[in-house]
């Protein structure tokens, strides 16, 4: 059976990792100026689970993430899947740069694609497939993968 005490840790340093960033925290936010790390956004924009209430309607940009495990290798690999979701009312979805919810995914898939801070691999997108998750928000979901160790090397 895995050992899984880096769900925990890797959310929030997922958390912190995103709210880091400031080219992600100004399309979140709808704002130029803006202060990192915007942990203002934890829990209110960003959420460390897969959130949605079914009451939503102000004009905002969301993003949330989760950690699976859907594979276990070995006594000593597990696959690890990080899911993030992220969305945009359609009232704010047009920039001059192009559509919000392309943007936020770009900034997403920057930080991501190719880091070796999550596993001892480096992190891989797999998928993306359009979401529309309440009425007149749209987004996307993306999975990466990440090996990782699945116990501690003192403890096997």
């Amino acid at each position: 059976m895995a050992f899984l005490q880096e769900l925990a840790t890797n959310k929030e340093k997922l958390l912190k990792f995103f709210l880091s960033d400031a080219t992600l925290v100004q399309l979140l936010s709808n704002k130029d100026d803006v202060s990192v790390p915007a942990l203002g956004l934890r829990y209110t924009q960003v959420f460390p689970y897969h959130w949605l209430s079914e009451t939503i309607t102000e004009e905002k940009s969301y993003l949330c993430f989760a950690i699976t495990v859907p594979r276990v290798v070995s006594s000593v690999i597990k696959d690890i899947q990080l899911d993030v979701w992220l969305f945009s009312h359609d009232g704010i979805m047009r920039t001059p740069n192009g559509p919000r919810i392309d943007l936020i995914a770009a900034a997403i898939d920057s930080l991501l694609n190719g880091s070796t801070e999550f596993g001892f691999g480096k992190v891989e997108l797999n998928n993306t497939r359009v979401i529309k998750p309440a009425k007149d928000f749209y987004g996307y979901q993306l999975t990466y993968t990440v090996q990782d160790f699945n116990r501690f090397c003192s403890r096997i």
